[in-house]
């Protein structure tokens, strides 16, 4: 089912437990904490070191056979919560689970009361959570909203980005006109950089040799982001279906 340009999706589905995915995760720990146990009493020395190795994801592994939920995405139907491992700072779906990501469409979702719903266009991170990638080569024609990505209120000016070099993105103030992140005239810090940090600016951008990422505070700001630039995002969902009544203003 395709995603709905500019509207939060009103579709939830279900949280259930998998025991399919229990057993893959007891076998994988089960497989990874015997070989690495196998090769420290076989080997000695350095073994054991190879050992711990094998030892951290099949630990978590083990962790996660505790936890084997699962649900298809209320907007694309990808399944969500199968991997085999899950290791320290990877979304997992739980429960209480906020802020979970679907690879495929993109969209976050919060798990309330057992059900999957997309997360509330209002919400803000103290820092840029949202994210989206996309080689570095599409990521001079992107297309920017015209609403600030700090408060969503009609941009008045724009924070363009320069340089192609590694690591975050710095720029400089231009008009409203300009191809740059989209500000009002009470966000976005000063024509200087006084305050302008990651939290300040809602949005940071961060380029690797061949990627770039973006992180948005708001997740409106992202939703627009990523709807105008589904074909040049690391998602596999591309199209969008366009709302009956036009969004509001």
């Amino acid at each position: 089912m395709p995603v709905t340009r500019g509207l939060r999706t009103i579709e939830t589905s279900s949280l259930r437990r998998d025991r399919g995915v229990a057993l893959q995760r007891l076998a994988l720990s089960a497989g990874l904490l015997g070989v690495g146990v196998g090769l420290g009493l076989a080997f000695h020395g350095w073994a054991w070191a190879l050992a711990g190795l094998l030892g951290f994801p099949g630990a978590f592994a083990l962790l996660g056979a505790a936890r084997p939920w699962v649900a298809p995405c209320p907007a694309c139907g990808a399944h969500l919560g199968g991997a085999a491992v899950v290791l320290p700072g990877d979304p997992t779906l739980r429960p209480d689970s906020t802020d979970l990501r679907c690879p495929s469409c993109g969209l976050y979702f919060d798990a309330l009361g057992g059900l999957l719903r997309e997360v509330p266009f209002h919400r803000t991170s103290e820092l840029p959570t949202y994210t989206v990638a996309m080689d570095s080569e599409q990521f001079p024609a992107v297309v920017w909203s015209g609403v600030c990505v700090r408060c969503a209120r009609d941009a008045t000016r724009r924070w363009v980005l320069e340089g192609d070099e590694v690591g975050v993105l710095e720029g400089h103030w231009g008009a409203l006109e300009d191809h740059g992140v989209p500000y009002c005239a009470d966000h976005g810090g000063g024509a200087k950089g006084a305050g302008d940090g990651p939290g300040e600016r809602g949005v940071e951008v961060a380029r690797t040799r061949d990627r770039v990422q973006l992180r948005f505070g708001l997740y409106a700001a992202y939703r627009a982001f990523l709807d105008g630039n589904r074909e040049r995002a690391d998602v596999d969902v591309k199209a969008l279906r366009e709302p009956l009544v036009a969004p509001p203003e």
